[in-house]
């Protein structure tokens, strides 16, 4: 027996199955890391016509996050384990992803565009979760009720963000989680409940810490601030601006600088990474139908920015996309899309057409402005398409 999808409907949550037959499912926590997910249900099912369906509401808790294995004679069914498909009529919003007039982008472009008298359409914005959320409720936080649980969010931080997404008609949120920069308030109860566990507090350069997939609690703390943000953003009046999607962390590749988890395995790493997309884009698919979600990398491709000591500390783009759609393939996949920094391979000078270092194959060392056409060759490759179409991509910085 195999899982070929699950789909999430308003009222249920489906799993659509090759064969027919008695099988054991098990619903359990969607943590990713050393220790399995915690168990929430365990039932015998019997599979009809290929369907098993389960209500999409348990109390509180939503089933849409949930990681599902079924077995069947002692033995686990592979295919999808996470939800793939969310059904019309889920999310409020249905229409296709915007496509201004005018490409033209900027960070700040309120300012900016005041600035220089230039006609901005599209924006990007970086949101921290130590700066967004509070660990309890005290003076000027709001109550944001999810899965189950109530969250609390500043206020303050709150007008400052719809001050920002009022100033285009479209913005891409930057997603981060950073102890220490990025407006981050530094209340100790919060950064223990959402910077990952093995962050490295004693590198003066790890400036952003991973989202915890690791824990219930750290994953309940990212899930509850993308989703709030989603629900505020992409209201189908606009009333506070419009997300059209969210790049994830930064610089990934390079992540004990910008998204430090301690030293792990690139596997391991990018296996937390892919559940912190996944979220992500659930989270969006509640409520917009369009919201888009990214990995962020910068210009090195296969070369590294490191020394074979610090393998565990930075990873290779390449790799990286090529674990990425393995585990999609592995588990269920979903659109996630790439954010990519083709920076000059010395960022002090800006003349890309002088760099030496990059070259138009798949194994160059690094994907600057001057071969970018590299990544969009590699990305239309078969093993990483989604659903027969190319992955999206956008330079964000």
């Amino acid at each position: 027996m195999r899982v070929l999808r699950i789909e999430a409907a308003r009222d249920c949550v489906r799993l659509f199955t090759d064969s027919d037959g008695p099988a054991l499912l098990r619903e359990s926590a969607p943590t990713v890391g050393p220790k399995p997910g915690r168990a929430l249900t365990v039932l015998p099912v019997e599979v009809r016509g290929g369907v098993i369906e389960l209500p999409r509401l348990d109390g509180g808790r939503d089933r849409i996050f949930s990681r599902f294995d079924l077995y069947e004679n002692g033995g686990r069914a592979e295919g999808a384990r996470y939800v793939t498909d969310v059904a019309a009529g889920v999310p409020a919003d249905e229409t296709p992803y915007p496509r201004p007039d005018i490409i033209k982008t900027l960070g700040l472009p309120g300012e900016l565009a005041k600035k220089y008298g230039v006609s901005i359409r599209q924006g990007l914005m970086n949101i921290n979760l130590p700066a967004l959320m509070a660990a309890a409720p005290g003076p000027g936080t709001l109550e944001y009720p999810f899965n189950g649980r109530v969250y609390y969010v500043r206020g303050s931080a709150v007008e400052e963000i719809d001050a920002a997404m009022a100033s285009v008609p479209m913005m891409t949120m930057i997603l981060l989680n950073s102890p220490r920069l990025f407006g981050s308030t530094g209340e100790r109860a919060l950064l223990d409940a959402c910077i990952h566990p093995r962050y490295d507090w004693n590198c003066p350069n790890a400036y952003i810490s991973a989202f915890d997939m690791e824990t219930e609690e750290g994953q309940g703390y990212y899930a509850a601030f993308v989703s709030f943000l989603v629900e505020r953003y992409t209201r189908k009046d606009g009333k506070y601006g419009h997300a059209a999607g969210a790049i994830i962390s930064n610089e990934v590749n390079s992540q004990y600088i910008w998204g430090n988890a301690g030293e792990m395995p690139v596997e391991d790493y990018v296996r937390e990474y892919a559940q912190a997309l996944r979220l992500a884009w659930l989270c969006g698919q509640r409520f917009c139908r369009h919201f888009r979600v990214y990995i962020s990398l910068d210009q090195f491709w296969c070369g590294a920015n490191f020394d074979p000591s610090q393998k565990g500390r930075y990873y290779v783009g390449r790799r990286m996309l090529e674990l990425l759609a393995a585990y999609g393939r592995e588990e269920g996949d979903f659109p996630w899309h790439v954010a990519y920094h083709p920076y000059p391979e010395d960022l002090r000078w800006p003349d890309f057409w002088h760099d030496r270092a990059p070259d138009f194959t798949f194994s160059t060392a690094k994907i600057t402005f001057k071969n970018m056409e590299v990544l969009e060759a590699f990305l239309s490759q078969e093993a990483f398409l989604y659903r027969g179409e190319p992955r999206r991509i956008i330079f964000s910085e």
